[in-house]
């Protein structure tokens, strides 16, 4: 047995591995720092600058200090490190490990087969199509006993693997179609990521959920004579997921997506303080979780392909500049439905919290904060918002990348960079500006100053989680 303490001196929260742990890669469960499991407990082993543990924010679930038991096994991730948890100690602890101890010593002796109990972990696997991207997550499930992330809940989930991939299937059709190269790449990362579930998972279909997000089809949905067109490409995805990978493709619209997140990842006493919110390209969602009723309040509001669109459109008539037609328009196209929506659900705009979601909040978190996207939620301070939204107006298109803390893991530094990549490729001055102008429209509306800001690092599986942990929940 390899006995580990974490290298923050803020931290020091002590573990038991086993012995082939020693060497491996891991993330303290309670402050995040990663380390190699084994290496020496010096101060050099603590990455400098590594963050103390600070007082968690109000309603946001902590991991509680417990005695030293011995770790649950450590799932072996080949794209990240193993991230360390801790088992609360049971008080017979100690009497068992001895008693197993003289258990194995005697079944050596005799030549006979151990077997040892373990809390049951279950794997499940899922894919959902959006209109911009496949993306995919197995999860382990096991009975509650360990510490997660997001919150306190009665089952414990990790994440051994998840990915996304970019399509864009839902945001051009042609002849009311898919357009031909976006449905290939679709196709294409739905039989891969399916794959990779059955030959290293051992997962079967039914294990499988497939599902396409309240986006895919919303350029057909919001045209009036499309609902042939909309059946027919609906036909087109689901004959193929039958075919391909013999799993049923399931539909979620905006609603169910805020009630998975809501319900199955937020810890309880803690839904009535937040707010969620998702500003994506098709259309801006979110709501809060309803304490009288148990059904959230939700609203739906045009999204940022919405203003670039129209924007283009206005700069070219008027023969202006494209982030003064953005500017000109933003409020009529996003700030007034908003404010209708607000009104008629003012809780809204009241909640402490605002946990944002989607590409742009993703950009800014990325340029103004990126030390904190290694943790679940980082936090945003509109101040650092206004002036990146500056710097852009300023230069017409996208600033120098950030520059990336000395002391961030290597492997999530390249995580980084990639991320930083991605926007480089698909974030041009246009779309940052439009972006840019619908998240100034809701910091006026809902009153971002007076409110704590977070991008969730973990948007864009949450619905997947949600499902999975919702319909797969285990019953230990």
């Amino acid at each position: 047995m390899l006995k580990q303490t974490c290298p923050n001196p803020s931290c020091k929260a002590r573990f038991n591995l086993a012995d082939h742990c020693a060497g491996k890669k891991m993330i303290c469960s309670k402050c995040k720092t990663r380390f190699v499991a084994g290496a020496p407990l010096a101060p050099a082993a603590v990455a400098k600058g590594a963050p103390p543990v600070a007082p968690a924010h109000k309603g946001v679930a902590v991991a509680p200090a417990k005695k030293l038991q011995p770790a649950a096994p450590v799932i072996e991730q080949p794209d990240e490190p193993v991230v360390l948890e801790r088992r609360p100690r049971r008080s017979w602890g100690r009497w068992l490990a001895i008693a197993l101890g003289l258990v194995f010593v005697v079944g050596l002796a005799a030549g006979g087969f151990l077997f040892f109990y373990e809390e049951p972990h279950e794997f499940y696997g899922g894919i959902v199509i959006t209109s911009s991207s496949v993306t995919a997550v197995v999860v382990e499930i096991a009975p509650a006993s360990q510490y997660n992330p997001f919150a306190k809940l009665k089952y414990d989930f990790s994440l051994p693997f998840r990915k996304s991939h970019p399509t864009n299937l839902g945001k051009e059709f042609k002849d009311d179609s898919f357009n031909a190269d976006a449905w290939e790449a679709t196709k294409d990362a739905i039989t891969t990521f399916h794959k990779k579930m059955s030959d290293e998972f051992s997962l079967k279909p039914e294990q499988i959920v497939i599902l396409a997000g309240s986006g895919l089809f919303r350029e057909l949905e919001k045209l009036k004579g499309k609902e042939k067109a909309l059946a027919r490409n609906k036909k087109i995805l689901e004959e193929f997921t039958m075919a391909a990978v013999k799993s049923p493709i399931e539909y979620v619209n905006a609603k169910q997506e805020l009630e998975l997140n809501l319900k199955t990842l937020v810890k309880e006493d803690f839904r009535d303080k937040m707010v969620l919110v998702h500003l994506g390209g098709s259309a801006s969602r979110g709501g809060a979780w309803n304490p009288s009723s148990g059904i959230p309040f939700s609203f739906d509001v045009g999204g940022l392909k919405d203003l670039q669109k129209e924007s283009g459109k206005l700069a070219k008539k008027d023969g202006i500049d494209f982030a003064a037609a953005a500017r000109s328009l933003a409020n009529p196209t996003i700030g007034e439905p908003l404010k209708k929506k607000l009104e008629q659900w003012p809780v809204l705009a009241k909640r402490k919290r605002v946990h944002l979601m989607g590409g742009i909040p993703w950009v800014v978190a990325t340029y103004t904060n990126p030390a904190d996207r290694a943790k679940p939620y980082t936090l945003l301070e509109l101040t650092k918002i206004n002036e990146f939204h500056e710097k852009v107006l300023q230069l017409k298109k996208l600033p120098p990348p950030p520059v990336l803390p000395a002391d961030m893991d290597d492997e999530f530094r390249e995580q980084l960079q990639s991320e930083i990549r991605q926007i480089e490729e698909e974030w041009d001055a246009e779309k940052l500006i439009a972006g840019l102008e619908v998240l100034r429209e809701f910091s006026a509306h809902m009153n971002f100053s007076k409110r704590e800001l977070y991008f969730d690092n973990y948007a864009y599986f949450t619905t997947l989680v949600g499902i999975i942990l919702t319909r797969w929940e285990p019953k230990g």
